[in-house]
């Protein structure tokens, strides 16, 4: 069968786009079951380990987030001083797998909420969580150590925010 020119230059298009767009994507794809967008959630699910990013290279160990509230606040807290020890050395290709890390951590802290009296403003938070996480992979990639530097101190506030409002230890 012989395609014709106008399909190979649209599946090249297409291919080319999607090569393009790599990990700008801010946020994984989101589940297509009806389950999970039919019934209300009231405990944050966590996004896939990071590990499964779009337009990463699968060179580093992904993060599991489990365990008990404590455990994911001391995870975080590792997470946190490997991403400070890439960012003064300037290691920009490995920020997007610890933002991406401490995301999915923080998601699961947040699921781990003694009560649902502040769900709104934890939501809201993890919203910035995971929009500061996109940030930092976009800098990094970029090799903008400064917006790397400055997204960090964002992401850093709302962490603390989080675990403030999510009764982190």
């Amino acid at each position: 069968m012989r395609m014709k020119p106008f399909a190979i230059a649209a599946v090249t298009a297409v291919l080319g786009l999607v090569w393009a767009t790599g990990c700008s994507k801010s946020e994984p794809p989101k589940s297509a079951s009806p389950s999970a967008d039919s019934k209300p959630q009231m405990e944050p699910q966590a996004p896939p380990p990071a590990a499964h990013e779009p337009g990463h290279a699968e060179a580093h160990e992904a993060v599991t987030p489990t365990g008990s509230a404590p455990e994911l606040w001391s995870q975080i807290a590792a997470e946190q001083t490997k991403l400070e020890e890439v960012i003064r050395t300037g290691r920009l290709a490995e920020v997007h797998h610890l933002a991406f890390a401490i995301r999915d951590l923080s998601v699961a802290a947040a699921g781990k909420a003694p009560s649902a009296a502040n769900a709104a403003t934890v939501e809201a938070t993890l919203t910035q969580i995971k929009k500061s996480a996109s940030a930092l992979d976009e800098f990094g990639d970029a090799g903008n150590l400064g917006g790397v530097k400055r997204e960090y101190a964002s992401f850093q506030q709302e962490l603390a925010t989080l675990k403030s409002l999510a009764g982190g230890l």
